[in-house]
């Protein structure tokens, strides 16, 4: 019987919508720029080579699945308008700490703002700078998860520290060091 169970995996649907607070009538848009060479694998690392889908993209939620018999959990959306195109996020667990459940990386990828609301009240250099998918000096640590999506947690385990590492690729890392909370160093 326990050979058995251990074969089992629980799967658990999120509500999206519930968890970013938006009403039905209310579009859900992506909360950062994500890359991709293959739509059918986003990974959470979210390398930065291929094309970009840009903050404020509105978007379909078609499915987000915590697998507990699974290495990975899945969110699957598709652009909303002309050329629609469906998209898979895979957020492997072993680029994450315990804690850093489904529920929180999604607070991180979707939202209920525009890209317009995302960006009121940013300076124009910061805003081209973030649109182009570029991290640049002065940049909050807000707009740099915004531009880069958030700082994989395996490397990164205190968003509050003073030095993340994002990737470009699988083989070539870089370091963006903050100084009283903004960009200092790239």
């Amino acid at each position: 019987l326990s050979l058995l169970l251990a074969g089992c995996s629980v799967t658990q649907n999120i509500n999206v919508r519930g968890l970013i607070k938006a009403d039905n009538s209310d579009t859900i848009y992506t909360a950062c720029n994500l890359w991709y060479e293959t739509s059918d694998k986003i990974e959470t690392i979210n390398y930065q080579k291929g094309e970009m889908l840009p903050f404020g993209t509105p978007v379909e939620i078609l499915k987000a699945e915590y697998n507990e018999g699974s290495r990975e959990d899945i969110i699957v959306f598709k652009t909303i308008g002309d050329n629609s195109k469906s998209f898979t996020l895979v957020h492997p667990r072993r680029f994450r700490r315990e804690e850093d459940v489904l529920h929180n990386y999604i607070l991180y990828m979707f939202t209920n703002k525009s890209a317009d609301e995302i960006v009121k009240g940013k300076k124009q250099e910061i805003i081209y700078a973030m649109k182009a998918g570029k991290t640049v000096k002065g940049m909050t640590r807000e707009e740099v998860i915004i531009t880069l999506g958030p700082p994989a947690k395996h490397r990164n385990p205190d968003y509050t520290g003073n030095s993340w590492i994002y990737w470009k690729s699988p083989d070539t890392k870089y370091r963006i060091i903050f100084k009283d909370n903004k960009v200092n160093l790239i």
